[in-house]
């Protein structure tokens, strides 16, 4: 919902949004909006991820054994931002170059706001069903002093 709020907020006055501007320069753009979230969304996601997990650990919830998740999992028990930060590049790393090829080549001159909008909803849910549980299995096997 955030994210959607944010693409339309953002497109506000525009009817066609193009495949590529120059971010915060020239406006928004479906390839600049996509890669931006690809940033924002896993660090904000294991921010409060993080913060609610410890609301709840203070309530009785266990922490996680750490030997029992993935290495990869275990490798982001670093605390929310710097958790946030690797799962910002791992997802620009595997999703940013699909992102600016797609768009490069399937989108020609842009969108409509609503496309735009629509595609930036989907996009979030899609990649926020992929971040939350890993960021959220991470911060459930930390110590809850872990910082970062």
């Amino acid at each position: 919902m955030i994210n959607t709020a944010f693409a339309w907020e953002s497109t506000a006055g525009h009817v066609w949004v193009p495949e590529w501007r120059v971010p915060l320069v020239a406006g928004p753009s479906v390839i600049g909006g996509t890669l931006s979230m690809l940033v924002v969304l896993p660090l904000t996601t294991s921010m409060i991820c993080t913060l609610g997990i410890r609301s709840y650990q203070r309530g009785g919830l266990r922490v996680l054994r750490a030997d029992a998740l993935p290495p990869a999992v275990r490798s982001l028990m670093v605390g929310p931002v710097r958790r946030g930060l690797r799962l910002a590049a791992g997802s620009v790393a595997a999703f940013g170059p699909v992102t600016i090829l797609a768009g490069s080549t399937l989108l020609g001159h842009g969108v409509s706001r609503g496309a735009y909008v629509a595609s930036q909803a989907i996009a979030g849910v899609l990649l926020g069903a992929m971040v939350t549980p890993v960021a959220a299995m991470a911060a459930m096997a930390e110590p809850a002093g872990a910082s970062g």
